[in-house]
């Protein structure tokens, strides 16, 4: 695969490798459609509208899918798969909310919705530990999480488990105790490093 526009570099996080986009290409792909359809919540389709939306057609939202993975994946790991525990964490580092991979998820996002904890069932994983292991070993595995985790219902942004989703209002009310007015700006959020023609790009490539 050739990638141009997919190859934009994300704030100071860098640019991806062509094996991080191979990667999220190919998941997108095959992956079941209800995983991108259209749902009753309030999700990363409704937040990410402004910048990439409408979204007319099933390949226009894998495509949009591709490129919020692309953005916050070099966001929370500058797409390293084998990624650990947030080195800016305040609190106490347990299994429960220790992040992991690409996408920095962790055991506790479990709660925040059954499709999760469904999930997490079915692929007969039940711990913490294990789920550490899981997200930076098996990337099909990773994408797939996340992408459910992006689809959760989130108008309350509270249920937002990354940061970098977070839009507006919600970075401060986010990292106001204490305050952390440098979270506060929208450059450290997704939503300026969208592209539209990188959504173009994944398009191609999905449908080659």
């Amino acid at each position: 695969m050739k990638f141009f526009a997919t190859k934009a570099r994300v704030y100071n996080r860098g640019v991806p490798s062509d094996e991080f986009l191979t990667e999220l290409v190919n998941f997108v792909k095959v992956a079941p459609d209800d995983y991108f359809a259209p749902n009753k919540n309030y999700d990363i389709y409704n937040k990410v509208r402004d910048e990439l939306g409408p979204y007319p057609d099933m390949l226009t939202r894998k495509a949009v899918m591709a490129e919020v993975l692309r953005v916050l994946g070099m966001f929370e790991s500058e797409g390293d798969w084998n990624c650990g525990v947030d080195t800016s964490r305040h609190s106490e580092t347990t299994n429960e909310n220790a992040e992991a991979g690409a996408w920095q998820v962790s055991w506790n996002n479990r709660r925040l919705d059954e499709t999760l904890r469904t999930f997490l069932s079915f692929n007969v994983i039940d711990d913490g530990v294990e789920f550490q292991r899981q997200m930076k070993k098996d990337h099909k595995l990773a994408m797939e999480f996340i992408t459910l985790l992006l689809r959760i219902d989130v108008k309350d942004f509270n249920r937002i488990n990354n940061g970098p989703v977070r839009k507006g209002p919600e970075r401060k009310e986010t990292w106001d105790n204490p305050p952390r007015p440098k979270l506060w700006r929208a450059e450290e959020s997704i939503y300026p490093w969208l592209s539209r023609s990188s959504v173009d790009e994944f398009k191609q490539l999905i449908n080659a």
